[in-house]
């Protein structure tokens, strides 16, 4: 499969047990539903949000997203997964893989996420780097286990990407964007980042950086909206058993689901619907427990 069309490792979606190669999700913002085939990247919307006029519009260095609030940590996720989604009736839900999180310190002033996937005895590994007040990307790296890999570079507004596959020409793209975002690949991130989700119905809006890919035409980079939404309070069943209280943060229009501890404000599991031939995938923490 061409690189552009699963350059994010943050895309893994398992699928019947086994982990299938990224999808390259873009976050264009319309209004409430969001077809399928534009979650893949194959369609072109309009960037329109639905989205109140009392939401809170974050930006790199608006004090909005404060990421000196994210604590540094070592955490694992379980990954499950529904089985025989796309038939009348579901399978039972498997686990499917692992996720592990590093966040750690470079130097005084950048934050370094290192996220890897693990199914059976494959790996993909994520290295992202932002600075650690504000999250603004700095550059991200990501290893496949076939050994081809994409790189990300942000140098003020000029955004840099690449990848490369063995024996294979690399792509890239070089480019400079209008607006400062932050990274697509860094939502989980963004959420707990950003201490105003801690109330019923509060609402915020990320600009994000994603590649953008329509049929016959090149790819390009494109800033779109993600808005974050608390939707209520729900207690939530740890895989060790234990239960604890979160905000429940809906997303448009990715419509993708997040778990934010109470006490702490981290995410603690998030849910990825199906999409297309994909079926619904839930990470949810294992270790340590909150």
């Amino acid at each position: 499969m061409n690189l552009e069309a699963r350059y994010r490792a943050t895309r893994l979606m398992p699928r019947g047990g086994q982990l299938e190669k990224p999808v390259a999700l873009t976050t264009k913002c319309i209004p409430y539903v969001v077809p399928a085939l534009t979650l893949l990247g194959l369609a072109t919307v309009p960037s329109l949000c639905a989205q109140s006029s009392s939401a809170t519009v974050a930006q790199p260095g608006n004090g909005v997203v404060q990421g000196r609030r994210l604590a540094l940590s070592h955490r694992g996720f379980a990954i499950t997964s529904s089985t025989d989604c796309d038939k009348p009736e579901a399978g039972p839900t498997l686990s499917v893989g692992t996720f592990f999180e590093d966040l750690r310190l470079l130097g005084d002033t950048a934050l370094v996420a290192i996220r890897e996937w693990r199914h059976s005895d494959t790996a993909t590994v994520d290295t992202t780097v932002l600075d650690r007040k504000t999250l603004r990307p700095l550059w991200s790296r990501t290893h496949f286990p076939d050994g081809s890999s994409t790189v990300w570079e942000f140098r003020g507004r000029r955004v840099q990407w690449t990848a490369a596959e063995p024996r294979v020409v690399s792509d890239w793209l070089d480019s400079t964007i209008d607006e400062p975002a932050f990274f697509a690949g860094a939502i989980e991130l963004l959420l707990a980042a950003s201490p105003r989700l801690s109330r019923l119905g509060s609402e915020m809006v990320f600009p994000l950086i994603d590649l953008h890919m329509g049929p016959g035409k090149p790819s390009s980079f494109a800033v779109s909206t993600l808005t974050a939404r608390v939707t209520r309070s729900e207690i939530v069943t740890l895989p060790s058993g234990g239960r604890v209280e979160a905000w429940v943060v809906s997303t448009d229009p990715h419509g993708w689901t997040y778990w934010i501890e109470q006490r702490k404000h981290e995410v603690i599991k998030w849910h990825v619907p199906p999409v297309e031939s994909l079926c619904p995938t839930t990470y949810t923490i294992a270790s340590p427990s909150p």
